[in-house]
Parts: structure tokens; C-alpha cells; sequence
């Protein structure tokens, strides 16, 4: 391993460690100077690397003249093709107007004018081959106008002289254009656009930013550690070229705390963090200084939904089914505020939504009304606010067992796990059923004395439990040893060949999919499979009672 992968490494650890407290809000004059920090670790130490002083943000800097081409294509059926054609040569320019304008050459064909951007050799040679051979008209000389738009001339009568010159015009005179040839553009800050000016401003020994997600009007960053001196100078690049961001800000450190919030750094903007988001067609409103969202998931939550009702297998001698969604039960165990909880709703699902942070209940219940409609009034969706380990043992189960053996019990049983950290480990709330309420167990036996139905053939829990794993150190294995572990079973029960046998708790249909890449090491996975839960003990003797405190639940209806 290089001395450099080692050092970004301890970096990168080291980071984790610290904790952000207070950040000023850059100076809106464009300077971007030094920074107090408060941190706290421990032992006192800075949070974040001091900012580069004498960073500046010059606008000025970025006003430069561009020559540019204008020709002429022919307005027939290949219009499409001859635009795919020359897409290399498109002005890699913003804010630059469209010329819409059309005429006739010399033979009579009509063409419409479009702006090209080709090397300056191109333009200065004298044919342009591949231009051509796409039947487009190209002329070097300079671009007739309608009139000159030259605020500066101090005499109108060199207007003459100076048809015949190239000139230098803003993007907005582009509409003075009538006609095919050179022509000079006079660009600015404004014309720039953000990775271009990222890519000027940024020193080259800083790596590239490789992107960020928005939320609302809020855009969050994950800086590696050589950009964090100029996180303040991106954030007002954001500021500049996104209109609709107000607020820009970074994770200062890793996701540690329980509710699954993390440390945030401000980088250039208001500190405004309640935010509404759209995602599938649905609206989220949450505060991201206190709860946890990722709109990198998006595709994710709407592929979970989709299969909620698409044909699957109940067992593994059936066929494909079809459910209806009335007729699908959806545990959600880590809900945060709802992106898979609500749309399962919408749906027509009976959801059950839970989630330890109470903020992230708040803003669950009104995501919930948020979204309701005459059409989707998600009348079967109850909230709650609780550890998911007791949300399995006094909501999960006890729902589980009082409906599997009812007159006319659901036909699917999906199990939410999205806690990618955590969430294998808390399999094991599945296998010790010992605080199930002793009217479930009851109720539950009366049944069963009276059916003659074979265990196996009780309907499973289908799981989708996310997970990391360290990239080039773990494997698809590591993740089976970790959930056999927290279940308390082999990994024989990974294995087709022995789907027939009887111990449990029992694995079947077993899937490891991936989701997305987190870091350069870590990727996100679903372990997706059916769970055949061990029965209740009916004769046992000491059924402890359920937990004492009471959880905070609401039946949205």
C-alpha cells in the first residue's frame, strides 16, 4: 500500500473523530478569508482545516473573447443526425441564447443558424471537412448583422469598415445574426459554468469534486480532505450557479449517533435546514441537521415499492403470484421519514412505520398527511416511535402471529431493514420471541391446536436488510456469517439442495444485491430472503410479559 492511500486513510479516520459546533457564512463580497472553528474531541484540536488565506473569488477573472462559428444547417430530415454529429463542436458555455433565426443560401435550400465552438485552428483553416460532408453551410468570413452592437464606438461612420472586421459582441446581440460565418463572443463569470470555474479556481494538487446531491434548496457535499481549506469558495460557486440553492453544506464527520444524523458544516449560504423534497412523485418535508435523507436512494425506494405487489415466489415449488396490495403487510423498522414507508401506503399496503428518532417520527406523521389525497387517503399506515428491536418484539410479531393464523390473513409479509450499519444485527429480535404479549401466544395456539397445517408452510417474512461491505475485504460470505450469526443458524440453510429441511429459523431464496457505492471502499448492498420464523413455544412456563414502557404510537387514520 502507497504512502499516500496510507495518509488519506489516517485522514480520513482522524476525521471522523471530530465535532463541528459553529461556522461563519463567507463574506458576501467574494473573499473568502479565515474561519473560526470550534470543535470539540478529545483533546482540543481544530475541526477543519484552516482556510486558504488569500482565496479569492474574481469574477473578472472569467471575462475572455471566444471566437465562435456560425453556420447553417439544412432544415430536412437529417436535422437530428447532422446535430448528433457535431455535438463535440456545442459551446461548452452557458447562458449563451439560441439562435433561432432561418434563411436561404445561394441555392435556395432553407437553414437554420446554429453556434458552434470549434479548436481555433478549425476556424482559422481554410475548409472545415467534416462540417461539409454534412452538407452545412460554413463560411469564414465574419457573420453578417443586422446592425453593430458596439455600446463603446465612438464613431458611427467606421460602421463600414467595420462590417468587414471580425467584432467582438455579448451573447445577447447573437440576435442580430442573420447569416453564417465568424464570429467573437465577449463571455463572463456568468457563462461559466460550475465545474468549469471549480476546475479554474481550485488548485491542481486539490482532487476533483465528484458531485453532490440536492435536497430542496439545500446541496450537500462530501469534500475529501485536500478541498475542505476551500470549502467556502465552492460553497459560493454553488451560491453563484445553482439560483435555487440557498444553503450549501458538507458532513463534517462520519454517521455515529443512533438517530442516524450527522455533524454538518456550512460552507456558503443561509443556515436554513428544513427543506421539502420531491421524490417519485411524492413530497418530504425534514430538517437535515436532525434527521437522515439520501437522494441518492431514490431509485432504490421506488425499485423496493414496485416489488411489493410485482409477481414473486411464496415458495420455492410455486409459480410467480401476483398480490393485490390490501393484501401485503409492510414492516418498515428504520422508517426515517418515510421514503419507503408512505408510498407503500399510497399503495394500498398495511404499513407499519417505525423509527428511534423523534424528530424523524415528527416529520414522518406529517409526511403522512402531506401526501394523503381522496384517491390515496393511506388510511392503514401506523407510526411509531421506538428502538426497532423492541418495534420487532411489541409491534412486529405480535401483528405477525395474530394474522398468519386469522380466518383470512394476508398473503405477503415484507420486512423493511434500511439501517445499513446495524440492521443485520438486530435479526436476532426475530428468533427470541419471548416477550411476544401472552394474549398472542394464547390466541395463536388455540389455532394451531387446530390446525393440521404443516409448519413450513406458514407464510415467511421476505426481508430486505441493508448492509456494508468493505470493498476488496469482504464478501457476499461475510454478510451470510453475520446474519446466520444474529439468527442463530448455519449457513447449510443458504443451501437449495437442503430447502426441505426443518430446523429453524429457516433461510430460503437468498439474494445479495447491490445498491450503490458509499466510498472509495465501502459499497451498499440488500440481502434479500424469505425468513421462516422458529414457532411459538405454546407450552412454555415463563412468557415474559411485554415491555413495561409504553410506546409512542400513532394510528394515522
Amino acid at each position: 500500500v502507497s504512502k499516500s492511500v496510507c495518509f488519506r486513510f489516517l485522514t480520513v479516520r482522524l476525521w471522523s473523530c471530530f465535532n463541528l459546533r459553529t461556522l461563519a457564512v463567507p463574506a458576501t463580497n467574494g473573499t473568502v478569508g479565515e474561519r473560526s472553528v470550534e470543535a470539540s474531541c478529545s483533546s482540543t484540536t481544530n475541526l477543519l482545516p484552516t482556510l486558504s488565506t488569500g482565496v479569492t473569488l474574481d469574477r473578472t477573472k472569467f471575462t475572455q473573447i471566444v471566437p465562435m462559428l456560425v453556420v447553417g444547417l439544412a432544415c430536412d430530415r437529417q436535422l437530428n443526425k447532422t446535430c448528433e454529429a457535431i455535438r463535440a463542436y456545442f459551446p461548452q458555455f452557458v447562458r449563451i441564447p439560441k439562435l433561432s433565426r432561418t434563411y436561404q443560401d445561394s441555392t435556395g435550400v432553407l437553414r437554420k443558424l446554429m453556434l458552434l465552438q470549434p479548436s481555433p485552428n478549425e476556424v482559422d483553416s481554410s475548409s472545415l471537412p467534416l462540417l461539409k460532408s454534412l452538407n452545412i453551410d460554413v463560411q469564414l468570413d465574419p457573420c453578417p448583422m443586422t446592425e453593430v452592437p458596439d455600446p463603446d464606438r465612438k464613431n458611427a461612420s467606421s460602421e463600414r469598415n467595420e462590417s468587414a472586421s471580425l467584432k467582438a459582441i455579448p451573447p445577447d446581440a447573437l440576435e442580430s445574426v442573420i447569416g453564417p460565418g465568424r464570429i467573437n463572443l465577449i463571455l463572463s463569470y456568468s457563462n461559466v459554468s460550475f465545474e468549469v470555474a471549480l476546475k479554474e479556481l481550485l488548485p491542481h494538487h486539490v482532487s476533483p469534486i465528484s458531485g453532490f446531491t440536492v435536497m430542496g434548496h439545500v446541496a450537500h457535499f462530501n469534500l475529501k480532505p485536500d478541498a475542505l481549506p476551500y470549502r467556502h469558495l465552492i460553497g459560493q460557486l454553488v451560491l453563484d450557479k445553482l439560483p435555487h440553492i440557498r444553503t450549501v453544506i458538507h458532513k463534517a464527520a462520519v454517521i455515529e449517533s443512533d438517530y442516524r444524523n450527522f455533524q454538518l458544516d456550512l460552507m456558503a449560504g443561509e443556515p436554513n435546514y428544513v427543506t421539502t423534497v420531491k421524490e417519485n412523485n411524492l413530497t418530504f418535508h425534514l430538517d437535515i441537521s436532525k434527521v437522515y435523507w439520501n437522494s441518492r436512494l431514490s431509485t432504490e425506494h421506488a425499485r423496493i415499492v414496485d416489488r411489493l405487489c410485482s409477481p414473486f415466489i411464496i415458495n420455492q415449488s410455486d409459480k410467480p403470484t401476483t398480490i393485490a396490495a390490501n393484501e401485503v403487510v409492510v414492516y418498515d423498522v428504520f422508517a426515517g421519514v418515510g421514503p419507503f414507508a408512505i408510498p407503500a401506503a399510497r399503495l394500498g399496503c398495511r404499513v407499519f412505520a417505525n423509527d428511534l428518532n423523534p424528530d424523524s417520527y415528527q416529520w414522518l406523521l406529517r409526511n403522512v398527511q402531506e401526501n394523503r389525497s381522496k384517491k390515496k387517503p393511506m388510511q392503514s399506515i401506523s407510526c411509531t416511535n421506538m428502538d426497532g428491536r423492541a418495534f420487532i418484539h411489541q409491534v412486529l410479531l405480535p401483528n405477525y402471529w395474530k394474522t398468519v393464523r386469522s380466518g383470512i390473513p394476508p398473503r405477503r409479509y415484507v420486512t423493511l431493514m434500511n439501517l445499513p450499519a446495524l440492521a443485520p444485527d438486530f435479526l436476532d429480535a426475530f428468533v427470541n420471541q419471548s416477550s411476544v404479549p401472552t394474549d398472542v401466544v394464547t390466541s395463536t395456539s388455540d389455532s394451531c391446536a387446530s390446525s393440521q397445517t404443516s409448519p413450513l408452510d406458514r407464510l415467511p417474512l421476505d426481508v430486505f436488510c441493508y448492509c456494508f461491505l468493505r470493498r476488496n475485504e469482504e464478501s457476499e460470505e461475510t454478510i451470510k456469517l453475520r446474519i446466520a450469526k444474529a439468527l442463530g443458524a448455519t449457513l447449510s440453510v443458504y443451501t437449495p439442495s437442503e430447502s426441505a429441511m426443518t430446523s429453524y429459523p429457516k433461510i430460503e431464496a437468498w439474494n445479495l444485491r447491490f445498491v450503490r457505492n458509499v466510498a472509495p471502499y465501502k459499497d451498499m448492498f440488500c440481502a434479500e430472503f424469505q425468513l421462516f420464523l422458529p414457532p411459538l413455544s405454546y407450552e412454555q412456563d415463563n412468557i415474559i410479559d411485554p415491555v413495561t414502557k409504553r410506546p409512542r404510537t400513532d394510528n394515522v387514520t
